[in-house]
């Protein structure tokens, strides 16, 4: 539930309609980033909290929409070193 709400929160500060077409994609790649940075976190003992999880997942998607052509502004997250590690570990 946290996690839809930080993907919606994320989506109206980046002004992008819900029915933008990079949104699918940007949606796929975010997923198959974040279970790759979930599993991680569960192999190396990482008990994530539920606003942890949803942070990843926020992570994933910036980036998967950074890629998908969107203009993403400095400081639209909360800097979190350890989400961002693990997102790096997780990038193909």
């Amino acid at each position: 539930m946290r996690a839809e709400k930080a993907q919606e929160v994320l989506l109206k500060e980046l002004k992008i309609l819900p029915f933008d077409e990079r949104l699918r994609s940007a949606r796929e790649a975010a997923r198959d980033l974040f279970e790759r940075a979930w599993s991680a976190a569960s192999s190396q003992g990482m008990d994530m909290s539920e606003a942890e999880t949803a942070g990843l997942y926020e992570q994933c998607l910036v980036w998967s929409l950074g890629l998908c052509g969107i203009n993403i502004p400095k400081g639209i997250l909360t800097s979190n070193d350890m989400l961002s590690m693990l997102v790096k570990e997780a990038l193909p």
